[in-house]
């Protein structure tokens, strides 16, 4: 497991800082859906679940202006793990999707239909979201989490060309298609886990100071 982290570890940073670079790295890899699934995505999405878990329901929500009326509003146990377990799946699962659905566009756009190709770029493209997801552990900077995962539309321009073999008159429809894709799909995630959240998790935050 160690061995793993400290992979990851380089992984995001090579995407972050060298992104362009690290996209022929990607493609020439050899491995298969399910190893970059075990290897990568599995473990980097559990941490801001984790985040998001203790945030709710050990942190809590700040809503106030000033001192002294500002109010911690924090979520019960029950309903911050479920919020937590939903966003975790539903998150993979939105990936995995994004991914599908960008190699089945390839096509349309002069590129190369490969869904191991899109499933990376899916995945790595998606890394500065999950980490910056860590910051979810203090629920004020939601904000900050969407402006921070930003960077990976940066990360998704330089990858698709090169993972989807785009020429260079189709490059920027497909990549505008590309982020719309992701968009959509992230904003039904939200609404989604909004909806599973009250449902199995009904219980109301609670003022506690």
């Amino acid at each position: 497991m160690k061995e793993i982290m400290k992979k990851i570890i380089e992984r995001i940073k090579q995407l972050i800082f060298k992104p362009k670079e690290t996209w022929d790295m990607i493609k020439a890899e050899e491995t298969d859906e399910m190893g970059i699934l075990k290897n990568y995505l599995l473990i980097l999405t559990a941490f801001p679940a984790l985040a998001l878990f203790i945030g709710r329901w050990a942190i809590g929500l700040q809503i106030g202006n000033f001192f002294p009326y500002v109010k911690t509003y924090r979520f019960g146990f029950w309903s911050s793990f479920v919020t937590a377990v939903f966003w975790y799946v539903l998150t993979i699962a939105s990936i995995w999707l994004a991914g599908k659905v960008i190699s089945y566009l390839a096509p349309k756009f002069g590129s190369l239909q490969n869904d191991l190709n899109a499933f990376k770029l899916s995945v790595y493209s998606s890394t500065p979201l999950l980490v910056a997801g860590l910051l979810r552990i203090i629920p004020n900077l939601e904000i900050l989490v969407v402006i921070l995962g930003i960077w990976g539309f940066v990360i998704l321009y330089f990858g698709l060309p090169i993972m989807m073999e785009t020429p260079d008159e189709k490059k920027l429809p497909y990549y505008v298609v590309s982020v719309a894709i992701y968009i959509c799909i992230y904003i039904i995630l939200g609404a989604i886990i909004s909806i599973l959240s009250k449902i199995f998790g009904p219980d109301l935050p609670v003022p506690t100071s």
